[in-house]
């Protein structure tokens, strides 16, 4: 290689007066001098340069010194100190700012410590890291992690200090893109992040058009709002707008939903003893439902309008109770009334019990008992009054149903019981809420009352039927009179949802059964003429 001078005050320092030897070349130059001037140009040509102390063995070293201030000098350790006041070029390539403490890569003035037009790239075996440093507080602040995912893909980790703590990872991108929050926690299909204010942001369902989802805990913990932000909020089921000072629904709760029901009540007990005199029938259970049928034409009580489906709060208890019948009555009492049947808010009247020729309390009902004089009355839309009796031949008239009226008694006979209602709300076409038949007292052919359509018992000794509410039947011949029969309530609802039994006392609920894209549950008495009580949830 060559090394030219050329400057007219370069100079080789002996650091020592040893001999300094510069070989091989076309011939040693050798100095023994303290201070050797080399003038004019010189050229020293070869394969290297030896630089060697043949004297006491001291260190030497070879010093280029233009200016006092501007230094080259290669130490015999082999580093090369470079002191210049100005910077320091290496091509077009690397660039030293020596009084701003500043290195450029292609960059002839860097702005800051390393500025660099071009690319960096580090290489690595496996896990690369960029780490920021405070050397002052002697801990890392964070760092940007490069690791293998897979087989051959990569991801990258961002990692930062918590206050008082470690150095954790807080966010990742994998390999095909998804996003993990600290860890590889990349949430499900169809979730959205959702920051929690002071708390790291999670992955939480989105709610309805894409909005975060808040339970009311979460939502009082967000910081303050921009006015008519909206959300879902889990606790409500509702879309909910920041007002700018609260928050306000904006939709009706998506937990709420309609369902069908059927509510009757007990049947009313039938009375009358063949020593005294002939007995009424026994009112039918008061009768309210829903439900119209697919054609749309069936009835509520009394042939009413159905009522507006009921709405529904999942999570929420409904209270119910279910009427038993009204036992019958002997000698000269009349039939007791049937419980009410209760739902929430509805309620149906228990029926009427029937009546002697003695007194003429307790008929009205659901629907009226049956009577020796004038029959019970109805309840507005839920069933019919009950039949009229006659003293000459002595005979009673037919507890009222929730279809048709008792009839009142004629001749020899005695006044049939009114019919009931039919219903398919359980998929099956049913008759319910039938009124008992009236007595009937004096010389054969007689002929008792029979019981209406839908569990109204048979004059003589015949029960209204449990879980229909019919009447009890009146009495014209030896024993007693009918009981009414007990109550139900049937309930029908989407199939989505699920309904509970809570805190049943005396009631009995059946399964949930499929019927088209419903179920539907029956709730009745667990003892007969026994009202029970509890109440329902949905979920």
């Amino acid at each position: 290689m060559a090394l030219n001078l050329t400057s007219m005050n370069q100079r080789i320092n002996a650091l020592s007066s040893a001999v300094k030897t510069i070989a091989p070349g076309p011939a040693n130059m050798v100095t023994t001098d303290t201070n050797q001037t080399i003038t004019g140009t010189k050229t020293i040509e070869d394969t290297s340069i030896l630089f060697s102390d043949t004297g006491s063995g001291a260190s030497g070293s070879l010093g280029f010194d233009p200016l006092a201030s501007d230094k080259l000098e290669l130490e015999s350790s082999g580093d090369v100190i470079i002191t210049t006041t100005d910077k320091i070029e290496m091509g077009t390539t690397l660039y030293v700012d020596s009084i701003n403490s500043r290195v450029g890569i292609n960059v002839p003035v860097p702005t800051e410590d390393l500025e660099i037009d071009g690319n960096i790239q580090i290489d690595t075996a496996g896990l690369g890291r960029l780490v920021f440093y405070d050397k002052a507080a002697a801990h890392e602040h964070g760092e940007v992690d490069a690791d293998v995912d897979g087989v051959n893909g990569g991801q990258v980790l961002i990692k930062t200090k918590e206050d008082g703590g470690s150095v954790s990872e807080k966010l990742r991108i994998d390999n095909i893109g998804r996003i993990g929050l600290g860890g590889a926690n990349y949430g499900t299909s169809g979730q959205v992040l959702t920051s929690n204010g002071a708390s790291a942001p999670t992955w939480s369902d989105a709610g309805v058009g894409g909005l975060p989802i808040y339970t009311t805990t979460e939502r009082d913990l967000l910081p303050t709002q921009p006015n008519n932000t909206t959300i879902s909020n889990s606790t409500t089921g509702t879309l909910q707008m920041w007002s700018g000072t609260t928050w306000i629904d904006i939709t009706p709760t998506i937990y709420q939903f309609l369902i069908d029901y059927l509510v009757i009540a007990g049947g009313g007990g039938g009375s009358g003893d063949f020593n005294v005199a002939p007995g009424g029938g026994g009112g039918a259970g008061g009768y309210r439902t829903t439900w119209a049928g697919a054609s749309g034409t069936e009835l509520s009580g009394a042939n009413s309008t159905p009522e507006a489906k009921k709405s529904i709060l999942l999570g929420t208890s409904y209270s119910i109770q279910v009427g038993g019948g009204g036992l019958f009555g002997f000698g000269t009492y009349n039939g007791n009334p049937g419980a009410d049947s209760v739902f929430d808010n509805i309620i149906s009247a228990g029926g009427g019990g029937g009546a002697t020729n003695v007194g003429a309390n307790s008929r009205d009902g659901g629907s009226g008992g049956g009577a020796r004089v004038t029959g019970g009355s109805g309840t507005a839309n839920q069933g019919f009054n009950g039949g009229n009796g006659s003293s000459s031949p002595a005979a009673a008239g037919g507890g009222g149903g929730a279809g048709a009226a008792g009839q009142n008694s004629s001749s020899n006979n005695g006044g049939d019981g009114g019919n009931g209602l039919q219903s398919t709300i359980t998929g099956v076409a049913t008759y319910r809420a039938g009124g008992g038949g009236g007595g009937v007292q004096g010389p054969s052919p007689r002929f008792p009352g029979t019981g209406g359509l839908g569990g109204g018992g048979n004059a003589d000794n015949q029960q209204g039927t449990d879980g229909t509410g019919g009447g009890g039947g009146g009495n014209s011949g030896s024993g007693t009179a009918g009981r009414g029969g007990d109550g139900v309530i049937i309930l029908r609802f989407p199939s989505a949802y699920t309904i509970s039994a809570v805190g049943f006392t005396g009631l009995t609920m059946s399964a949930e059964t499929s019927v088209g894209a419903d179920k539907y549950v029956e709730i009745t008495c667990s003892v007969g003429s026994t009202t029970g009580t509890g109440s329902v949830v949905w979920n």
